[in-house]
């Protein structure tokens, strides 16, 4: 069975766009002044521009863009399913390449314990850094605290759609690559090296999962807070991203320390993961200011004491 090195961020980013659905706000209604009433007793008329303090106002979700999600999550999810489809005993590209073997040398440890630990500890902050942007900037910030949930859907969906390409691209190219890992090559030398001896994707090391997965993350991070100010905007915001950032820096250098991979996959899923969670969708909607005229149509999830599904809705 292939090592579900992505599957945990994959899942976590689908299952908690499951949990953002959108509700349309109700505008409120003028209350008429009492006729008795002098100008400064009568009740203050709600302006009609008045907004949410965290309002949308980039290109929206279309149909195309659902299409295109269920789509690369498909992708992403098959991928991820296919068998490795390499024996155990059986080699492939091995060793570094430019700087990887003097790197790898001055830097992992040989305590097969300590590689075993920081191995775990990569797990962890990459869970975080796929969780975050949706459970607790989208979810929890956006729809729980500021009370927009319509802002919280977009983001969900761009961060389902960066995941998902991200994990699919970084499966491709694992194939493709066929590399070998560096704890693989030891392992061929001393099959007690290290407890991940007799994993079956030894060959699965460029790029780097954790570090696409990780990086797509803190640049999801990096792009709502920087554009949504969801914070306040200021030095709280910045904060948020640098330490996704510096998160996502820790992780990858894990994954070298306990000989999972070589420099050059960690910066490959690094740069991976910056174009998939920052540039992407930059381009495709944040740097869109002035968004075109919204789709008649959207999409919206519908939850109730005995429904779960979604409904089409719109102007036709």
């Amino acid at each position: 069975m292939k090592s579900p090195h992505l599957l945990p961020a994959l899942a976590a980013a689908a299952a908690a766009a499951l949990l953002v659905p959108i509700a349309r706000a109700e505008e409120p209604s003028e209350a008429p002044p009492s006729p008795e009433a002098t100008p400064a007793e009568a009740p203050e008329a709600i302006d009609e521009d008045d907004a949410p303090e965290l309002v949308w106002r980039w290109r929206r979700q279309a149909w195309y863009d659902y299409t295109a999600t269920g789509l690369l999550v498909t992708g992403a999810a098959v991928e991820l399913a296919l068998p490795v489809g390499l024996e155990l005993d059986e080699r492939r590209r091995s060793g570094g390449a430019l700087f990887d073997d003097a790197i790898r040398n001055a830097l992992v440890l040989g305590s097969n314990q300590t590689r075993q630990s920081l191995a775990m500890m990569s797990n962890v902050t990459l869970g975080l850094l796929a969780a975050y942007p949706t459970v607790v900037d989208a979810a929890i910030v956006t729809w729980a605290v500021r009370g927009s949930p319509d802002v919280a859907w977009q983001m969900t969906m761009i961060n389902l759609q960066s995941y998902a390409l991200s994990s699919l691209v970084t499966g491709a190219l694992k194939r493709a690559a066929d590399r070998e890992r560096p704890v693989a090559t030891a392992c061929f030398e001393d099959p007690t090296y290290d407890d991940s001896c007799s994993n079956a994707d030894k060959h699965y090391s460029f790029p780097s999962g954790h570090s696409s997965m990780s990086f797509t993350g803190a640049s999801l991070m990096c792009l709502h807070h920087l554009e949504l100010d969801l914070y306040g905007g200021g030095g709280a915001d910045v904060l948020a991203c640098v330490a996704g950032l510096t998160t996502a820096s820790l992780t990858g250098m894990a994954r070298i320390v306990a000989d999972r991979h070589y420099m050059t996959d960690v910066l490959a899923g690094a740069a991976l993961g910056g174009i998939s969670g920052g540039l992407v969708p930059w381009l495709l909607y944040y740097a869109w200011d002035t968004p075109p005229e919204p789709d008649t149509a959207m999409v919206i999830p519908s939850v109730g004491p005995d429904t779960l599904g979604l409904s089409l809705a719109g102007a036709f």
